[in-house]
C-alpha cells in the first residue's frame, strides 16, 4: 500500500505486496519535471547512432558525374549552415559563460554546449572532406573530358 511513511526523502514510493508476503517490493519512479524529461530525452539522443551522414552517403551513392557541381553547391551550403550554428552556439556559450552562476544547472549547460559544438565541428570536418572529395572528382572529370 503506498503511503506517507513508504516515500523516502528521493521521492520514490515502495509499494508493499499486500496479499504475497513472498513477493518483492516494487518501487515506482520519482515523478519527474518536464526539464528532467528534456534532459532525459537529449542524453538519450545523445547515444543514438547519427543518420545524416549515412543518409548523406546513401543519396550520394545514386548520384553520377554529372551531378556533381550541384553535390558539391549543396555540401558547401549545408558546411556553411553548419559554421552558422556553430557560430551561434559558441555565442550562446559565451553569453553562459558571462553570467556569474555556479548552479548545476549552469555547469550543465557549459557541458551540453561542449558537446553540441563537437558534434558541430565533427560535421563540419566531415562536410569540409566530402567537400574536398566532390572538388577531386570534378577536376577529375573536367581533366578527363
Amino acid at each position: 500500500m503506498l503511503g506517507d511513511r513508504n516515500t523516502p526523502p528521493g521521492g520514490s514510493a515502495t509499494i508493499e505486496p499486500e496479499h504475497d508476503p513472498g513477493a518483492l517490493p516494487v518501487r515506482t519512479p520519482p515523478a519527474r519535471s518536464r526539464d528532467l524529461h528534456a534532459f532525459e530525452d537529449w542524453i538519450a539522443a545523445s547515444v543514438a547512432p547519427l543518420s545524416f551522414e549515412q543518409d548523406t552517403l546513401s543519396a550520394i551513392a545514386h548520384c553520377d558525374s554529372a551531378d556533381l557541381p550541384a553535390m558539391l553547391d549543396i555540401v558547401s551550403h549545408a558546411e556553411l549552415r553548419c559554421l552558422e550554428e556553430l557560430a551561434g552556439l559558441n555565442r550562446r556559450r559565451r553569453e553562459v559563460l558571462e553570467v556569474v552562476d555556479s548552479s548545476i544547472g549552469a555547469r550543465l549547460r557549459l557541458i551540453v554546449h561542449s558537446e553540441l559544438s563537437s558534434r558541430w565541428t565533427q560535421r563540419i570536418t566531415w562536410l569540409r572532406d566530402v567537400r574536398r572529395y566532390l572538388q577531386d572528382e570534378l577536376r577529375r572529370d573536367s581533366a578527363a573530358s
